[in-house]
């Protein structure tokens, strides 16, 4: 006689029977666990881009403040540099390859007027402090921060608002394509003049503005060197009345 089919008999069909519906309830558990794993990542990091985007549109809201707090007289130039946020979210960050904003720092001695300035190694040419903002909205921070770095002055105080706006073109240098620097300056004053520069820098020298005619600087230097000193005479002026200003 031939043997039982598979299904006739208890044995075997239960056998059968209950270790397919084992197998069948596992794996059916183990998608379930990783659709719903799946589900949590994707939401965390819906929930973390969410916060980064929120977090970076505040810095670039921060950063117009900035802008518009600053006392310039070219309105014209402060309204380029706003329209350039607003066209470009990324504004603060190297990645908006059509430029970005910076903060820099005339760093100034109070006792004798003398301005520090920096020689700087890529460009060759005498700036003054500064940098990428790098995602920080607060761009006195920023400059603030250079300022330290590119000095290594300790005792700075920096002065509120902002006293220079300036965009300049930097040119194209190894995989890096053209772009401007949109520049927003604050005055900072240093209580002692040991600088110890960087290797962004090949000399730093103290000048007194009104015996160094001749140094080599952009005429865009020259108006923040003016504008600084400028903010440091109300300040002092302020002083001898009984006033005080903001300094961070």
């Amino acid at each position: 006689m031939p043997g039982p089919r598979w299904g006739q008999g208890k044995g075997p069909s239960f056998v059968i029977f209950g270790l397919r519906s084992e197998r069948s309830s596992t794996c059916l558990a183990g998608r379930t666990r990783h659709r719903y794993g799946a589900r949590m990542q994707e939401s965390q990091l819906e929930t973390a881009q969410l916060e980064t985007a929120q977090l970076e549109t505040a810095q670039l809201e921060t950063a117009r403040l900035e802008l518009r707090a600053a006392r310039v007289d070219d309105d014209q130039l402060r309204s380029e540099m706003l329209a350039f946020c607003h066209r470009h979210p990324n504004a603060l960050w190297r990645t908006c390859l059509a430029g970005h904003l910076t903060g820099s720092a005339l760093v100034v001695d109070p006792a004798t007027r003398r301005v520090l300035l920096l020689h700087h190694a890529k460009l060759g040419r005498w700036l003054q402090p500064g940098g990428h903002a790098d995602g920080e909205g607060d761009l006195g921070s920023v400059a603030l921060r250079e300022a330290q770095e590119e000095t290594g002055l300790t005792h700075l105080r920096l002065v509120r608002p902002a006293i220079d706006l300036d965009i300049h073109e930097i040119p194209e240098r190894d995989v890096e394509p053209a772009h401007v620097h949109l520049d927003v300056r604050y005055l900072v004053l240093a209580d002692a003049t040991e600088h110890r520069i960087n290797e962004e820098s090949t000399e730093a020298r103290w000048i007194d503005p009104d015996l160094d005619a001749d140094l080599p600087a952009s005429q865009d230097l020259r108006r923040l060197v003016r504008a600084g000193l400028g903010r440091l005479d109300e300040l002092n002026r302020r002083r001898s009345g009984g006033r005080t200003t903001t300094c961070d």
